[in-house]
């Protein structure tokens, strides 16, 4: 397969792709491994204090054995789910400088197998304006761990978050005096990341303000990412090319249960378009347009997600 692209930063031909697999309980494997990029692995984990050693599996594929099963369900260390989220994030940032471009993520793979990273070599004809990325990670059941945040960012974030949902608490875990911080939120009541309904609704609200803050200061969300097969993280990076920033020029679709598209926060010209598009394109047509508190719900005919 060949691509091409054109954009403000042009770009040749992709050359080749590889991938990053979170295999549970304590495997990352890298699939079509390069050795430049099995080096960004090695580098990037120990610079983040995570122990990990590399064993090789066949030619087109290797991994790296990483302690204290970072990729189980039942893994609830704090320090060491910063680490790998700081591993990770450093990955990418070096695979970047490798000329390697984070594609997108999955979770679509065999059982036992978390997130997949993907990635495209390409060379560009300029440099990046790509910087340091951070991350938003659910942890346990109701807290958040923002990870080498700025700290102006940090502040709105966690303002953003109390006032959508409210906050019990909220403490500085690591801040070595320098631009980044990283911290713990932990929220306000009884709080489940797999919530439905009215608290579902909430959750979208408070993650759209979220990446809204973290756009209006040129920080991109380039990818979601799995690391425990339960809630995913959001990776921020930072692009100093982004466009200005309007908040009426964000909003959530989401597709519940086994017939409905909800829109959070999308202007009336949005839902019109989206009602006309599925009228024309689902054959079974839509059974409800309605209007509810916090959102707008088209209700499909038939079970379309089933």
């Amino acid at each position: 397969m060949c691509l091409s692209e054109t954009g403000e930063n042009r770009m040749t031909e992709p050359s080749d792709y590889c991938a990053l697999i979170c295999r549970e309980p304590d495997r990352l494997r890298i699939v079509n491994s390069h050795d430049e990029v099995v080096e960004v692995v090695r580098t990037s984990f120990a610079e983040a204090g995570v122990e990990a050693s590399f064993y090789a599996k066949s030619q087109a594929s290797c991994a790296f054995h990483i302690s204290g099963f970072p990729f189980t369900r039942n893994w609830d260390s704090e320090e060491k789910s910063i680490r790998i989220s700081r591993a990770l994030a450093l990955v990418v940032e070096k695979l970047q400088d490798q000329s390697w471009s984070l594609v997108t993520s999955t979770d679509v793979a065999k059982t036992n197998t978390n997130s997949c990273l993907f990635f495209r070599k390409i060379k560009m004809e300029t440099l990046s304006s790509k910087g340091r990325i951070f991350t938003f990670a659910p942890s346990s059941s109701s807290n958040i761990l923002l990870v080498d945040v700025p700290r102006n960012v940090e502040r709105e974030i966690v303002q953003a978050v109390r006032d959508t949902h409210g906050i019990d608490s909220h403490k500085i875990i690591e801040d070595d005096g320098g631009a980044l911080v990283t911290s713990k939120i932990s929220l306000e009541g009884w709080f489940n990341w797999r919530a439905t309904g009215d608290q579902a609704i909430s959750l979208r609200k408070m993650l759209l303000e979220v990446i809204q803050v973290a756009r209006k200061h040129k920080y991109d969300m380039i990818s979601s990412l799995n690391t425990k097969g339960t809630t995913d993280s959001l990776m921020f990076q930072q692009n100093d090319s982004l466009s200005d920033f309007r908040q009426e020029d964000m909003f959530i679709m989401s597709l519940n249960r086994q017939d409905r598209l909800r829109f959070i926060s999308a202007p009336d010209y949005i839902v019109t378009s989206a009602a006309e598009v599925v009228t024309s394109s689902w054959d079974k047509g839509i059974q409800e347009n309605e209007a509810k508190e916090g959102f707008h719900e088209l209700k499909l005919r038939g079970t379309p997600w089933w």
